[in-house]
């Protein structure tokens, strides 16, 4: 390999579409199946035997390194790569590195859809140095690629890469990214997505959802067609749409997701909870909830207790918090509710649910204000659509308020206090009037604030055993049930308070 270092320029500019889409100010800061991509392009570069690797995030991070490569050593090449050039396939993306470091001649590959400065290239010290110093804006760059493109070969990428400062191609990659479980495979072909399982039950109860809900309602969901069963896996389709789930935008903060924008979206949200059909019963209405957040996190809570990785972190949580242990928190959360219950009740209706409406099963187009659900739980009858009516609003909530997408993503820290009490730590943006917002709605659909956050918390703690590969995570989700339980503790005796309280 004749060159081991990654120049990485992360300087290029964010089309004024794009910024305004997901806030961000530099590519290399967007969030992409739980990594930035800088992060993409570094783990890719390492995989390909680069020992260096150089981001540039402003112009004088370009200034700085073309000085240095005036003593550079002789003969030293460089792989070029601006921070808006992508491959969807890591492997792919490390395989093109590793053999555009052997190049010996001075090459780009153009990525589909690209600006002229838009490029992966194999440089020698003196025309990287050259490029650097003509890129102070993003045309004086477009126009030193110009000036060279007799001087420069070309090489064929064979479409394996995308612009992203396409504002189609941006958005169609977005639309790519949500996470998918070990157990689901993901296929896309143009405008279609094919799901598989080796559930195959979970397949069909998924596919057969939309035809049993009321036609009212289809209008919120993609609509599954196709439903094939081989005897060992089974897959349906869907459209792919090209847009970006709420998840993606959400965990970019305010500049993203605006308080309009979320009141666009929280407009077809609390539409979907005033136009699915309620049953009055409520026998059924106590035996669901019972099921839900009690029943269900009992068996949850000793899967992960079964695990190494859930024995770990019962013990960080007996050395790093006020809590004696896993056990002890569910007993804590099981108290509250049945305090709230024995005020209230579990209510007396079934309603129609979407069964997991968190962010990231909610396509969102801002330009155009639509919004579509995707991954509902799935029903293969009428009577197993009906569930209890606060589970989507506790969903929904573990997003908005429980800073779920943002944990999920790895964005957050745990840090040892002077107590040596374990404190989470999240990276977003502080409370805002976008939590507001979702609370007003809330209470305006007639839902119990302090029940939607036990409910809330109940989820972060039967989740743990799905999320037992990450063990950092684990323990983030740990923290914020505990975060959860403790506002629900200090706002129960003030309840008319509980919205200004809850936003701190």
């Amino acid at each position: 390999m004749s060159t081991t270092v990654l120049v990485y320029d992360d300087a290029v500019g964010v089309p004024g579409d794009i910024a305004s889409l997901t806030g961000i100010e530099r590519f290399g800061i967007l969030l992409y199946k739980r990594q930035r991509l800088w992060e993409h392009a570094s783990a890719a570069a390492k995989q390909a035997g680069f020992t260096q690797r150089i981001h540039l995030t402003e112009h004088a991070d370009r200034l700085n390194l073309a000085d240095e490569l005036t003593s550079g050593p002789p003969g030293q090449r460089f792989v070029y790569v601006t921070s808006d050039v992508v491959s969807a396939d890591p492997e792919l993306f490390t395989t093109f590195l590793a053999k555009l470091a052997w190049s010996d001649e001075d090459v780009v590959a153009r990525p589909t859809g690209g600006r002229a400065g838009s490029a992966i290239a194999c440089l020698g010290a003196e025309r990287l140095r050259q490029l650097l110093l003509s890129s102070r804006t993003d045309s004086a760059r477009e126009s030193w690629w110009t000036d060279r493109r007799d001087h420069i070969g070309t090489i064929p990428s064979e479409s394996a890469f995308l612009c992203l400062s396409d504002a189609d191609l941006f958005v169609r990659y977005l639309s790519g990214s949500f996470y998918t479980r070990a157990f689901n495979a993901i296929q896309q072909s143009g405008r279609t997505i094919v799901k598989r399982s080796a559930d195959r039950t979970k397949m069909k109860r998924e596919h057969d959802y939309w035809y049993q809900l009321p036609p009212a309602l289809q209008r919120f969901v993609v609509q599954p067609y196709g439903l094939e069963d081989d005897g060992t896996t089974a897959a349906y389709s869907m459209e792919r749409l090209n847009m970006p789930d709420m998840a993606v935008l959400w965990v970019h903060g305010p500049e993203a997701v605006s308080v309009d924008a979320l009141g666009d979206l929280l407009d077809v949200v609390f539409d979907w909870f005033a136009d699915r059909p309620v049953r009055q019963d409520s026998s059924a209405a106590r035996a669901k909830a019972e099921e839900l957040y009690l029943h269900k996190l009992d068996r949850r809570m000793a899967d992960l207790l079964a695990l190494e990785a859930g024995q770990h972190l019962d013990r960080l949580v007996r050395e790093g918090t006020k809590t004696d242990g896993l056990m002890a928190l569910t007993e804590r959360y099981k108290r509250l509710l049945e305090a709230e219950w024995a005020r209230s009740g579990p209510g007396d209706t079934v309603a129609v649910m979407h069964g997991d409406l968190c962010f990231s099963n909610i396509l969102f187009d801002k330009r155009s204000r639509l919004v579509r659900f995707i991954d509902p739980r799935g029903a293969t009858t009428e009577d197993e659509l009906y569930s209890h009516p606060y589970y989507d609003v506790a969903k929904l909530s573990h997003s908005v308020l429980g800073a779920y997408d943002f944990v999920n993503n790895g964005l957050f820290e745990v840090l040892v206090g002077d107590d040596l009490q374990l404190e989470l730590r999240v990276e977003r943006p502080p409370v805002d009037t976008r939590q507001e917002l979702f609370l007003q709605r809330v209470a305006a659909a007639g839902f119990d604030p302090v029940l939607m956050r036990l409910y809330e918390a109940s989820l972060f703690l039967s989740m743990l055993p799905l999320h037992a590969e990450d063990p950092r995570k684990l323990l983030g989700f740990v923290l914020t049930a505990l975060q959860i339980l403790d506002e629900v503790e200090d706002t129960r005796a003030e309840r008319p308070s509980l919205l200004k309280r809850m936003l701190g």
